[in-house]
């Protein structure tokens, strides 16, 4: 089985530290059978090593591992070890001091934060613990290869770029200033295996005692095992320190990594609203032009619509965490500079230093996170009303619509048929001029008048509005020989074909007005040339009246 533990037993009650031997990786079930044996020495059997300070480094806790811890804990740490696993498996932040009211007196102090890493991988990792029932993974993967296309930013492209949540949980407890044990859960889960591993995997360790050194897993790596702190407090100090720079760095290069990648994007973004405003010089051209253009305009809303979930996400991660420093900075951190309990008070005083820097450092983080959300917010926002306005853009206008004539004709219309109530009541009204008697038989009679004489004016105006009149006529140049042919045909063939095609100006009852006054005036002038007689009987054939 897979190696997730180590343990460093030791004591430093003579002249120098003493400890017991090094067994490197150890499987659940190697954990287990060691931390089975017996932690004291008794007078009635053979001597051993007293492993008055006990370090436990866990990767990636299993259920095995759950199993190996619980099943052989004292009854100091058994009563701790339930809310200290809750707090690790879901997440919850914290970081406080706590003293035993019931059973053994102890003292506990803890902390547990989640936080989030960004990892480029041959392939989005995903965590094999699962929740039950539902069997989804304990820690979330979020594939973010999405925002390296989305701003063409340079990568190797069998690369996938994940943000993974993790949690990182501490425990000091023990009887007194001499025994008590340290514990520490972490996950590599997210972190392929190489050459070099990374500070927080079981083989680093293995590799630093095949070169003649114990480190210490604890304070990753950064101090030798026989020379770390005995006393809890700025033991328990130390590992906090550490581990928040370790947090604190992972948020950077992960803020590091977005701001990259949404700066490339707001370049991109830009370029393709420019894009949309310049008219394309081809029909070919505009039509493919415009199905690429609408298409990256939903590729951006998507991937907009995506990094604003990510960015809430760790946004609450990083405000939880903040408000637990908060927290143990105002309340808890009194114990650890309390100069009257211990003589030890003074090796703190460095350590919380860099820790209040460190969250403080982490709330500035926080800031750039809400600019950022901010901003993605703006370009989703801006998104959006571009292709709406490029949509609007390339719908066509209709020369007349009946949606835009509809409300004008309503009220046309209602004007119409209320007009002989209105014109009625009207002369009803006039006492001097209305002499017959003013019944509802009377009333009747005359709005059914009315109506009639205003329905004869609409259709007399429709007609002269649109061009057509009882007298109209539609005819061809042909219309003037009597076989359909054009005078003149013989001698103007060609022309007279063309005339033939072409359509006579349509009459209307004003230009046969017109007409009929030409033709008098024509037979006024011409009633005494003969010759003009026959011109003038033709134009009358040729325009009846």
């Amino acid at each position: 089985r897979e190696k997730i533990a180590l343990l460093i037993d030791g004591n430093n009650s003579g002249a120098q530290p003493t400890f017991r031997e090094f067994l490197g990786g150890l499987t659940a079930q190697e954990l287990y059978e060691e931390l089975r044996k017996q932690r004291y020495e008794d007078d009635d059997e053979a001597p051993i090593v007293n492993a008055d300070r006990r370090l436990i480094y866990i990767s990636n806790l299993d259920a095995w591992g759950i199993l190996a811890l619980v099943g052989t804990a004292p009854e100091s740490l058994s009563r701790l070890l339930g809310d200290f696993m809750i707090n690790y498996i879901c997440a919850s932040p914290s970081i406080g001091v706590s003293f035993s009211t019931e059973g053994p007196e102890t003292f506990t102090m803890q902390f547990s934060l989640p936080f989030r890493v960004w990892r480029s991988n041959n392939g989005l990792m995903s965590d094999n613990r699962q929740k039950k029932p539902s069997g989804e993974p304990l820690r979330a993967s979020r594939n973010a290869t999405f925002l390296r296309y989305l701003g063409q930013c340079e990568g190797l492209p069998n690369h996938t770029d994940g943000i993974y949540a993790t949690t990182m949980s501490c425990m000091v407890t023990g009887y007194d200033q001499w025994r008590w044990t340290g514990l520490v859960l972490l996950e590599t889960w997210f972190d392929e295996i190489l050459d070099d591993p990374s500070p927080d995997m079981i083989t680093r360790y293995e590799n630093d005692f095949q070169d003649g050194m114990i480190s210490d897993p604890l304070c990753r790596g950064k101090d030798d095992a026989t020379r770390t702190e005995w006393s809890p407090r700025p033991y328990f100090i130390r590992v906090l320190e550490i581990r928040i720079v370790q947090i604190y760095r992972e948020w950077t290069f992960l803020f590091a990594r977005l701001d990259e990648r949404l700066k490339a994007i707001t370049r991109r973004h830009k370029d393709l609203i420019t894009r949309a405003r310049v008219p394309a010089k081809e029909p070919r051209e505009f039509q493919s032009r415009q199905a690429q253009i609408l298409r990256e305009f939903d590729e951006f809303e998507r991937g907009f619509s995506e990094l604003r979930d990510i960015l809430e996400e760790l946004a609450q991660d990083l405000k939880e965490t903040v408000r637990s420093g908060e927290s143990f900075m105002n309340t808890d951190v009194r114990y650890f500079i309390n100069y009257d309990e211990s003589e030890d008070a003074s090796l703190c005083i460095p350590h919380l230093t860099q820790i209040r820097n460190t969250f403080n450092i982490l709330e500035q983080l926080g800031m750039r996170l809400r600019d950022m959300q901010q901003k993605c917010r703006d370009l989703m926002d801006e998104a959006v009303s571009a292709r709406k306005i490029y949509r609007v853009q390339l719908a066509p206008v209709a020369p007349s619509s009946h949606v835009h004539l509809f409300e004008p004709r309503v009220l046309a219309w209602i004007t119409i048929l209320t007009q002989p109530l209105i014109i009625t009541a009207a002369i009803f009204g006039c006492d001097d001029i209305v002499t017959f008697k003013r019944n509802w038989q009377n009333f009747i009679i005359v709005m059914i008048v009315i109506t009639v004489m205003l329905v004869i004016i609409v259709l007399f105006v429709l007609r002269l509005a649109s061009g057509q009149w009882l007298f109209q006529t539609t005819k061809t140049c042909s219309d003037h020989t009597e076989d359909g042919r054009y005078a003149g045909e013989g001698t103007r063939d060609n022309i007279g074909r063309e005339w033939e095609q072409q359509s006579a100006p349509r009459r209307t009852f004003f230009t046969g007005l017109v007409d009929r006054v030409q033709v008098q005036d024509i037979r006024r002038t011409m009633a005494g040339t003969p010759s003009a007689r026959g011109q003038v009987m033709e134009l009358e054939e040729a325009n009846p009246t």
